[in-house]
C-alpha cells in the first residue's frame, strides 16, 4: 500500500587516490603545461538534518507512569503523553485513528533540539520502551535531544483492540496443553483459531490496518504535524519492518535511521521459532553460569531447580501456573535490558527459588504472566511470515527437544501463534536509503532470536546503501537499553551520520 511521498534524494561521494607523478612537459586538461595550479575537488554534501518541530501536541502527564518499577532516570527526567489524529488508511479510508505519543526530556535537553522518534516492536508499547531507555543507559540520549515514542497500532491505549476473552491470554501463554506433540499442537491451534476469530471480528472492517505499512503512515502523520521535512528514526525489535515500510513508501524523509535488534525479515515461522529457541537457550546458559558463580537464590544447581519447577507445572501440580507461563517469565526477565544483567540474574534466581518453595506472591507472578497482549497479537500477526503447520510443529517438538532442551518444544508450539491469521501481501522493500543505516544486534536476544539482523542487513545490501552493524555481546533485547558503548555509537551517528566500521562490537 503506497503512501504519498517525495523521491529519494541521491548523494555522491568523491575522493582522490595517489597516482604516478606527472612530468612537467605532460599537458593536463584544465592545467597549462608547466603550471603550478592545484586541481580542485568537490566536497561531499553534508548529511541531512532532522527538523525542529514547528508545533507541538498538547503534552500532559501520562495517566499511568511508563517508568513504574524502573530505577530513577537522569535528574529532571520528564515523561509526558499526547495523542494526535491521523487517517486510519491514507489510501482508502476517511476514518481517523488516534496516534499515541510519549515524550522524554530532561532539564538538560535543549529546547531547540530535533527529536529522535522511537517505535518499538509488537512485544511491548513504545512508551514502555522509552521509559526503559530514559531511565537506563540511554539517559544520555535524552539529555541531548527529546525522544518521542510512537505506539504501534494495537499497543497503545487509543488502538488497543481488547479482543481477548475468557482464558485466551492464559491459553496462549500456556502454548498448548497435552502430553504428546500432536495433542499440544492441536490444543494450540484450537486456541489460535478462537482468538483469531475474536480479534478479526472486533477489528472489522479495519483488519488490514494494523500492519507495518499503516504504522509507518502514523510516523509520517507525526512528521507532517510537526511541519518538518526529515526525521531521525530509531526502531526496536520487529518495528524494523515499520522503518523499511516507511522508507519504501515515503522516501526522502529520513535524516537518520537506526534499527536496534531488528526482527527477522521475510523468514518463515518455523525458522524464526528455532532461532528464538536457540537464543533462549544461550541466554539461559549464561544465567545458569552467572547464577552459580554468584550464589544467587536459585541454589547451587539453578538449572535443576528450574527443571523441577517446569516439571511440576507441566504435571498440573501448581494451580494456575503452566510450563508456558514459567518459560514466559524466564524469557521476559532475561530479555529486560532496562535492568543491568546482574540484577536480572538475581531477580530470576529469586523468582525460580520462590516458585519452587511455593511462595504465594512469587507464584502469582508466574500465574499472571502473559506471553502476548491482544494488541501485540494483532500487530505481530499482521506482519507475520508464512505460517507454520501443525505437522511442522509435531516434528519440531520432537527434534528441538534435544537441541534446545528447555525451550525447544515450547518454541515449536508457539510457531503456530499466527497460523490462522488472514493472509496478507508482503510490503515493498526500499530501493535505497537517504543516509547510511546503523544497526545494533545482541548476542542472545530472546525476543527476535539468533541471527535476525542478517536478513535485514541483506535487504539493505541489495540496495547498495551503506550500513553497519554494531554487535553487543550482552544478553537481552535492545543494545541501546543495555550498553553504554552502544549509546556512544548512537550519539556519534546522530551527530554526523557516520557509521562505525564493520565488525564493531560492544562488550558486556
Amino acid at each position: 500500500m503506497a503512501l504519498a511521498g517525495a523521491a529519494i534524494a541521491g548523494t555522491a561521494l568523491s575522493g582522490c587516490a595517489a597516482g604516478p607523478s606527472i612530468p612537467p612537459d605532460y599537458a593536463v586538461a584544465g592545467q597549462a603545461q608547466g603550471s603550478t595550479a592545484t586541481p580542485t575537488t568537490t566536497a561531499p554534501p553534508p548529511p541531512p538534518q532532522a527538523g525542529v518541530p514547528q508545533q507541538q501536541p498538547r503534552w500532559r502527564p501520562c495517566r499511568t507512569d511508563p517508568a513504574a518499577g524502573l530505577p530513577p532516570g537522569p535528574d529532571g527526567l520528564v515523561i509526558e503523553c499526547a495523542t494526535i489524529t491521523g487517517p486510519l488508511d491514507p489510501a482508502t479510508s476517511q476514518s481517523d485513528v488516534g496516534i499515541d505519543l510519549t515524550r522524554a526530556r530532561t532539564a538538560a535537553t535543549p529546547q531547540d533540539a530535533a527529536p529522535l522518534v522511537l517505535m518499538a516492536g509488537s512485544d511491548q508499547s513504545s512508551r514502555s520502551a522509552l521509559a526503559g531507555l530514559a531511565t537506563g543507559t540511554g539517559g544520555a540520549v535524552v539529555d541531548a535531544r527529546p525522544v518521542v515514542a510512537v505506539d504501534r497500532r494495537g499497543t497503545g491505549p487509543s488502538t488497543d483492540p481488547a479482543c481477548f476473552a475468557g482464558t485466551d491470554a492464559a491459553d496462549l501463554t500456556a502454548a498448548g496443553r497435552g502430553g504428546d506433540p500432536v495433542a499440544r499442537a492441536q490444543s494450540m491451534m484450537d486456541t489460535v483459531n478462537r482468538v483469531t476469530v475474536s480479534c478479526t471480528d472486533v477489528l472489522r472492517p479495519a483488519v488490514d490496518a494494523f500492519d507495518a505499512v499503516h504504522a509507518a503512515s502514523d510516523i509520517d502523520t507525526l512528521r507532517n504535524y510537526w511541519g518538518v521535512d526529515k526525521i531521525a528514526l530509531l526502531t526496536l525489535g520487529d518495528a524494523s519492518d515499520v522503518a523499511l515500510a516507511y522508507q519504501a513508501n515515503v522516501p526522502g524523509h529520513l535524516a537518520r535511521l537506526v534499527m536496534d535488534s531488528p526482527g527477522p525479515l521475510r523468514v518463515d515461522a518455523a525458522t524464526t521459532a528455532e532461532r528464538r529457541a536457540q537464543a533462549d537457550q544461550a541466554a539461559l546458559a549464561r544465567f545458569v553460569s552467572d547464577c552459580t558463580s554468584t550464589g544467587c537464590a536459585a541454589g547451587p544447581d539453578p538449572a535443576r531447580t528450574l527443571n523441577t519447577l517446569l516439571d511440576s507445572a507441566e504435571m498440573g501440580l501448581i494451580r494456575g501456573v503452566s510450563s508456558g507461563s514459567v518459560l514466559t517469565v524466564v524469557r521476559r526477565t532475561l530479555a529486560d535490558s532496562a535492568l543491568p544483567w546482574d540484577q536480572r540474574v538475581a531477580r530470576l534466581g529469586e523468582l525460580i527459588d520462590g516458585a519452587a518453595r511455593g511462595d504465594v506472591d512469587t507464584l502469582h507472578v508466574f500465574a499472571d504472566a502473559q506471553a502476548v497482549t491482544s494488541g501485540g497479537f494483532v500487530a505481530q500477526c499482521s506482519d507475520a511470515p508464512p505460517p507454520a503447520t501443525p505437522d511442522q510443529s509435531h516434528t519440531a517438538q520432537s527434534d528441538w527437544a534435544g537441541k534446545y532442551p528447555v525451550f525447544g518444544a515450547d518454541a515449536a508450539v508457539r510457531m503456530l501463534t499466527c497460523a490462522s491469521w488472514p493472509s496478507h501481501q508482503e510490503p515493498d522493500l526500499p530501493e535505497g536509503f537517504d543516509v547510511p543505516v546503523l544497526l545494533f544486534s545482541g548476542a542472545a536476544d530472546t525476543v527476535v532470536g539468533s541471527g535476525a539482523v542478517d536478513s535485514v542487513t541483506a535487504a539493505i545490501a541489495r540496495t547498495g546503501s551503506p550500513a553497519s552493524t554494531v554487535t553487543w555481546e550482552g544478553v537481552g533485547h535492545g543494545a541501546l537499553w543495555g550498553s553504554g558503548c552502544a549509546v556512544e555509537q548512537l550519539d556519534r551517528y546522530l551527530d554526523d551520520a557516520a557509521i562505525p566500521p564493520g565488525g564493531t562490537a560492544c562488550p558486556v
